[in-house]
């Protein structure tokens, strides 16, 4: 059954075929953009699947309008290698769509993976004594260029924020921390992703990226529902091509989030829908819409 529900989700995103359009020149939330969220029970292994999905809407000064769309599905792993190493991997598999007055362009394909090294620092969940619960990881990593960052419609290159990867090793550095009281809890996830040229002397922006949720653990018969609700914010430095800024790109969001987590047995599932509240993104010419995300896990 478990399978069945993978190979559903990637036969989701192979269903398209590249057709013609132009670019604009603004560049919004497209590639490497990473959130973890709550991740399944701390001190596990696991392998699963997570699909994310967000959207723009573009009316860059020079260009056309344009509305965007960003898929991906991503396999993903959690592994401890020793008792307070972890080791988290994503590869995803990415499907981006932009229509414009002029038509609609189409790209799928592998995207950059991210392999983090994560150290834990603080733990006392397994004391008897303690009421206050605590958990902090720290770390960080590098996401590698297994995306295609030069891709070509009709001979014209399209635009970076359109491609299914980078084309640059970046680095990332993380932390994430857990407090929790009886059945009251909060998280806190930090990042900060540092990004190099690739070849075509495009960089874009650096990118902080942090969020907090309040969660709260239910537990009905052998299951455990643990709904939650926060806000997360992302700042991003503009982007730059030939060492030299591009105007309409950068900028910040603000997002407030409600969603639920799901555990039974070995197995974990979640949902989260998160809402832009303030933005001001490649000064002010694209529109950030609505994201989701959602996981399903296997825990060994």
């Amino acid at each position: 059954m478990l399978k069945k529900i993978i190979m559903a989700g990637f036969c989701g995103l192979l269903f398209t075929s590249a057709q013609n359009a132009q670019g604009c020149d603004a560049c919004g939330c497209g590639v490497g953009s990473y959130q973890f969220g709550i991740l399944p029970q701390q001190n596990k292994n696991f392998v699963g699947l997570r699909y994310q999905q967000k959207s723009d809407e573009t009316a860059p000064k020079h260009g056309s309008q344009s509305k965007e769309s960003f898929q991906s599905t991503e396999i993903w792993g959690r592994f401890y290698p020793l008792k307070k190493v972890q080791v988290l991997a994503l590869l995803p598999y990415n499907f981006n769509q932009q229509k414009t007055e002029s038509g609609t362009t189409q790209v799928q394909g592998l995207g950059d993976a991210l392999v983090l090294v994560n150290y834990n620092l603080l733990n006392n969940t397994d004391s008897l004594y303690q009421k206050v619960k605590h958990n902090l990881f720290v770390g960080g990593g590098v996401k590698l260029p297994t995306g295609e960052f030069d891709s070509k419609i009709e001979g014209s290159e399209m635009n970076p924020n359109m491609q299914l990867g980078s084309g640059s090793f970046d680095l990332v550095a993380n932390a994430m921390y857990t407090v929790r009281y009886d059945k009251i809890g909060l998280n806190t996830n930090v990042t900060y992703k540092y990004n190099t040229v690739n070849k075509n002397e495009f960089m874009f922006g650096n990118k902080f990226g942090a969020g907090t949720v309040l969660f709260s653990v239910l537990k009905v018969k052998e299951m455990a529902i643990m709904p939650n609700a926060g806000f997360s914010t992302e700042i991003t430095a503009k982007d730059q091509h030939f060492g030299s800024e591009l105007l309409e790109s950068g900028g910040h969001a603000n997002f407030v989030s409600a969603g639920s987590e799901f555990y039974f047995k070995n197995l974990s599932a979640g949902a989260t829908l998160q809402k832009p509240v303030s933005q001001n993104v490649s000064e002010g010419y694209v529109k950030t819409g609505n994201r989701l995300l959602t996981h399903l896990t296997f825990m060994f």
